[in-house]
C-alpha cells in the first residue's frame, strides 16, 4: 500500500525529503553482518529531473531497522530490510510520478488553501499555538516555507489521486460479494467452543492447604448469591488469568483443559458456575463458570457482508491505483540507480 500522502497524514518528520550533508547510521544491537551503513546524500532514483535521495529512504527505513534488529538476525533480517527498502523506494517513486504528472496539468493550488491547512494543523496538532509549530519546525530543521511547500505537494497529490482514480474504480456488485463469501467458506467456519472463566486456588503462606477447600466453597456460595466472578478471580485466583478476572476466552475445553475440568464445564449450562473441583493428585482447587456456549457452524453472509464489501472495495482501489501508476511510468522517465554494496547494503 502506498504511503499516506494526505496533508493531514504527513508528519513533520516525514516532510523533509532531502537531508544535506552525510550521515552514517549504524543500527545498534545488530550483528556485524547486518549492520547497515547508509549514505543519505546520494541519489537512488530519478523521475524525470526529480531526484529521490538516500535520505528519503532512510527516514522511513531507519525506525523499522531499529525495531527489526531486536527481533530478527542473519539472513532473515537482511531479507526483511531488503523487502522494506524496495517498498519504500516504490512508494517514493509513486509520489514523484504523481507530482510530475501534476506539473503537466493546469491545476493551481491557491495560497489560501495552504493557509487553511496550516491553520487547521496549528489548531489540531499544536493547540492553536503558532509558536509551538515554529519550535517544532526548528527542531526538525524545517523552514516555514519549506513546510508550506510540502503541504502544497500533499494537496496536489490528494487532488491528483481523486481526479485520476474516480473513473477507474469499478463498483462492487452484490454478486461479487456473494462469490467472495462462497469462496472463503473455510475462513467463516465456527468451531464449537465455550466461553470459560476460571478461578484457581492454591495453598500459600497466607492460605494454608487446609483452608483452600473452605475458601473454594465460600467463593462458590458468594458467586451463586450474585457476587462478581471476575472481581473474586482478581482477588483470589492464583493463575495467569487472574488479572483478566479469570477469563479464558472462547476455547474448546476438551482440547485446552484437563479431562476433569473439561467434564465439569460440559455439565454446565451457559451462566452456571461449578462446585469446587479438586484434582486428584494436587492440592489445587478450581471453580469454572461457563459464560456462553456456541455450536459448530459458520458465520452468516449478512454478518460478513460489510467486511467483504470493504475488502473488495480496497482491493479494487489498489488495482486501480497500480494501473494508474503503470500509466504514469509509461508517461514519465524513471531511472533507478544500482545500489552500491559498500554504501547502501540492504
Amino acid at each position: 500500500m502506498a504511503i499516506d500522502l494526505s496533508a493531514n497524514g504527513a508528519t513533520l518528520a516525514s516532510m523533509k525529503n532531502i537531508i544535506l550533508g552525510s550521515l552514517i547510521i549504524l543500527v545498534a544491537g545488530m550483528s556485524l553482518q547486518a549492520r547497515q551503513v547508509i549514505q543519505v546524500d546520494g541519489v537512488v532514483a530519478m523521475v524525470n529531473e526529480r531526484p529521490i535521495t538516500h535520505g528519503e529512504i532512510q527516514m522511513v527505513l531507519e525506525p523499522l531497522m531499529m525495531r527489526w534488529s531486536r527481533q530478527l538476525q542473519g539472513q532473515q533480517l537482511m531479507d526483511r530490510i531488503d523487502e522494506a527498502y524496495e517498498n519504500i523506494l516504490r512508494n517514493a517513486i509513486d509520489r514523484a510520478l504523481i507530482l510530475e504528472e501534476f506539473s503537466t496539468r493546469e491545476f493551481e493550488i491557491p495560497a489560501a488553501a495552504i493557509d487553511d491547512h496550516v491553520q487547521s494543523m496549528i489548531a489540531e496538532e499544536f493547540g492553536g499555538s503558532r509558536t509551538a509549530l515554529l519550535q517544532t519546525l526548528a527542531e526538525e530543521g524545517l523552514a516555514m516555507q519549506e513546510w508550506r511547500d510540502q503541504i502544497r505537494e500533499n494537496i496536489a497529490i490528494s487532488m491528483m489521486r481523486g481526479e485520476s482514480l474516480r473513473g477507474m474504480i469499478a463498483p462492487i456488485s452484490p454478486r461479487q460479494i456473494r462469490s467472495a463469501y462462497e469462496e472463503r467458506q473455510d475462513e467463516f467456519k465456527i468451531t464449537a467452543a465455550s466461553h470459560i472463566w476460571m478461578i484457581t486456588l492454591r495453598p500459600s503462606p497466607e492460605l494454608p492447604e487446609t483452608a483452600v477447600a473452605e475458601l473454594a466453597e465460600q467463593l462458590v456460595a458468594d458467586i451463586r448469591d450474585g457476587a462478581d466472578f471476575a472481581e473474586l478471580a482478581r482477588t483470589h485466583s492464583s493463575d495467569g488469568f487472574a488479572a483478566q478476572g479469570g477469563d479464558r476466552g472462547w476455547i474448546n475445553p476438551e482440547r485446552y483443559l484437563r479431562a476433569e475440568l473439561a467434564a465439569a464445564s460440559a455439565a454446565l449450562h451457559p451462566g452456571e458456575t461449578s462446585a469446587p473441583i479438586s484434582l486428584p493428585e494436587a492440592t489445587t482447587w478450581h471453580i469454572i463458570h461457563v459464560a456462553d456456549r456456541r455450536q459448530e457452524g459458520r458465520v452468516t453472509f449478512d454478518e460478513v457482508h460489510d467486511q467483504l464489501a470493504r475488502e473488495l472495495r480496497e482491493a479494487e482501489e489498489q488495482r486501480a491505483y497500480r494501473a494508474w501508476m503503470n500509466r504514469l511510468r509509461n508517461r514519465h522517465h524513471v531511472h533507478i540507480f544500482e545500489r552500491e554494496t559498500d554504501s547502501l547494503s540492504f
